[in-house]
């Protein structure tokens, strides 16, 4: 008798720890969206002005780009921005001859302000960036990954919001160039989850085509596996914007593979990790405005908090079935990781499949941060 006691026990503790994990995992979605509903009174109005033409730098950090570099090149040089006003700093690393093929492309364009920063060993993106932000003249600094190319009118959108004093950094809105269903479903929402939060310019999550008001860039760490994440929180912190431009728009592609594009995401998840860490003093601080008191602590709880909850809803479940304490509970749970499964490798619906695909690369991402540490040096994914 006491022994049957005790597995109802147990089985109640599992049930009320699987009911609550559930409760405490979707917390953090209805209260992104309250705010957008009930928190009209507190909005960011930015002014926006194309005409703003400031001087702009535009970081491109490298490492065997010798594919890419002049292409790269030509697309900067193809913005509909004044080129006197552009200065363009190529940081380099590269074992192949994406400097010398720099060196060759500045010859052939005299009137473009070029500058190439070669580094004698690779030390990472951050240190990169760090001797790229440094170089920066002008009132904007501009970072924009090799591998990606730029609408025509991306640059004068992006920097159009800086005319606004109050704005301090501004992320890009990215379009896949291939047809990647998951990624598609992930990007959107993403992005609902940034046009939400830039209304109230507090964006925490940052593309890699991205700007920042110069003068604002402090020296990010080198460790750094999210720059452009741990720029904009400092930004916020100093009390400008940080906003989402969606007429800034890039094109990126992304691996088709899952292993590849859970890899790469993975490491995403680790810097977005370790940047909310490292600034939860900013949760609940008033002075921080809507960003303290609303937009962060629901990001730090959706990168920090709910991939654990995730794992304690799944050993329940797990845990419930495997002592036979709740055999139509281990039914449901595992019809639910079936159903997820078959979302996921069907991509139908893709917004379904893209965010189940995010929430496994932030699971991937804590336990290798836990193992490995993090991994500010990697390889970049090639299809």
């Amino acid at each position: 008798m006491l022994e049957i006691e005790g597995l109802i026990y147990i089985s109640n503790v599992l049930l009320w720890l699987f009911l609550f994990s559930v409760f405490l995992y979707f917390v953090p979605f209805i209260a992104i969206f309250a705010s957008s509903r009930f928190g009209d009174s507190k909005k960011f109005d930015y002014q926006q002005s194309r005409t703003y033409e400031p001087v702009v730098s535009i970081v491109v950090a490298t490492y065997n780009e010798e594919k890419r570099i002049i292409q790269k090149l030509d697309d900067l040089t193809r913005q509909n921005y004044p080129h006197q006003k552009m200065k363009i700093i190529v940081v380099d690393s590269s074992l192949d001859s994406t400097r010398q093929l720099v060196r060759q492309w500045a010859i052939q364009h005299p009137s473009i302000d070029l500058v190439l920063i070669e580094e004698p060993t690779r030390m990472g993106l951050a240190h990169a960036l760090n001797l790229g932000y440094g170089s920066a003249t002008g009132d904007v600094v501009i970072k924009s990954d090799c591998d990606i190319m730029l609408e025509r009118d991306a640059v004068r959108t992006i920097v159009s919001t800086f005319s606004d004093p109050r704005v301090g950094a501004v992320s890009g809105k990215q379009l896949l160039s291939n047809g990647s269903k998951v990624e598609g479903g992930y990007r959107k929402a993403l992005d609902l989850k940034r046009t939400i939060e830039s209304k109230f310019g507090a964006v925490f999550q940052f593309d890699p085509f991205c700007a920042f008001r110069k003068s604002l860039i402090e020296k990010i760490s080198e460790k750094s596996v999210a720059d452009d994440a741990e720029i904009a929180i400092k930004t916020r912190r100093k009390g400008f914007a940080t906003l989402f431009e969606q007429k800034a728009i890039f094109f990126e592609s992304t691996p088709r593979g899952a292993i590849k594009r859970l890899l790469q995401k993975q490491r995403r998840a680790q810097g977005h990790i370790i940047v909310a860490i490292q600034n939860r003093d900013a949760l609940f601080r008033r002075e921080f405005g809507s960003f303290g008191m609303v937009f962060f602590p629901i990001t730090f709880a959706m990168l920090v908090v709910n991939p654990w909850l995730l794992i304690v809803m799944a050993s329940s479940v797990v845990i419930l079935y495997l002592l036979n304490l709740s055999v139509l509970g281990g039914l449901l749970g595992i019809v639910v990781i079936a159903t997820a499964v078959s979302v996921y490798f069907t991509q139908t619906p893709s917004w379904l499949a893209g965010f189940l695909e995010s929430q496994l690369a932030l699971i991937i991402g804590w336990i290798r941060l836990i193992i490995y540490g993090r991994e500010y040096k990697w390889t970049m994914s090639r299809e």
